[in-house]
């Protein structure tokens, strides 16, 4: 996995942009919830904190990425903090917003 990375790493600089997969490195597997207690712990504290600025200039991608990795919420966080009752319903709460807002505009730059 992590040579497969790097090799695609090289490429970000000579292609334009490379498909890199959203995957753990250290189990192989799609990045989801559920899967992996580093990942639940970052994506969790990643969303609290944006939803405490109002998701101000996060991208399109960043709001597909995040909402992709929880889904719906049907998997428990492996990570303890992240099980604990004020994270998580502060997590779901985020999540809520994130999905109810509109979709980031991308603005096309000219050249």
């Amino acid at each position: 996995m992590m040579r497969e990375y790097c090799n695609l790493a090289q490429q970000e600089q000579t292609a334009k942009s490379p498909p890199l997969p959203n995957a753990d490195f250290d189990t192989g597997r799609p990045t989801r919830a559920g899967e992996y207690a580093l990942a639940d712990e970052t994506y969790g504290e990643w969303v609290r904190k944006l939803a405490d600025k109002k998701f101000d200039n996060i991208s399109a991608p960043q709001r597909q990425n995040i909402l992709a990795f929880f889904g719906d919420m049907s998997k428990l966080p492996v990570d303890e903090e992240e099980k604990e009752a004020k994270n998580l319903e502060k997590t779901r709460a985020a999540l809520e917003e994130l999905r109810n807002m509109q979709a980031p505009v991308v603005k096309e730059e000219k050249p």
